[in-house]
């Protein structure tokens, strides 16, 4: 993988996980809760992960992250 994909992989995937992170730490009191949603942002992650990246923006810029409201 080039260093530029590999680069905006791994942003992408910090940007998400942060989202995620905040996300299930509402449920830090209901443990079964808790666990379902990490399972399921793990099992995204691993979809997300295999998925190939679309080819590079013309102006390199990087998506919204995901989630993100204006």
């Amino acid at each position: 993988m080039p260093a530029d994909a590999a680069l905006r992989a791994a942003t992408l995937y910090r940007q998400a996980d942060e989202i995620f992170v905040r996300q299930i730490a509402k449920h830090r009191h209901d443990q079964k809760t808790y666990l379902n949603a990490a399972r399921e942002s793990q099992r995204i992650f691993e979809a997300v992960m295999r998925a190939e990246l679309p080819p590079n923006p013309a102006d390199d810029s990087l998506p919204p992250p995901v989630g993100k409201q204006d």
